[in-house]
């Protein structure tokens, strides 16, 4: 499915500075961005099914980047997902939740990102 260039991106971390520095580099972009400082607020959020892609952080408090992906995936959103990551890759394991399209290490280049993002959204 083809996603318009100016789809929405949720972002979700609990970091203020993190969530404010991703937003402004993707606004810069020209996407459409929402954040969230923990899973909850994300899942509760009442137009997530129409955003183009998430990029979650996998260290939050509550529920983990890896179990709003997979709760995402069980809801039967559609939703590509980009794990970001302070923890370092080994620690996720093998087994990622369907949907998760990469995960990037802290810190990341923001070519890196940008890449990921335009292949969630194509």
């Amino acid at each position: 499915m083809m996603r318009q260039a100016a789809a929405t991106i949720v972002v979700v971390d609990d970091d203020n500075d993190v969530r404010d520095s991703l937003r402004i580099l993707l606004e810069s972009f020209g996407y459409s961005v929402r954040t969230h400082g923990n899973g909850a607020d994300c899942l509760g959020d009442p137009h997530l099914s129409d955003a183009g892609c998430a990029i979650l952080d996998v260290n939050l408090p509550g529920m983990s980047g890896l179990e709003i992906a997979a709760d995402m995936s069980r809801r039967g959103l559609d939703l590509p997902v980009i794990l970001i990551t302070g923890g370092g890759k080994a620690k996720l394991g093998r087994s990622l939740p369907p949907g998760v399209l990469g995960v990037l290490e802290k810190p990341f280049t923001e070519d890196l990102l940008l890449s990921l993002i335009r292949l969630a959204l194509a």
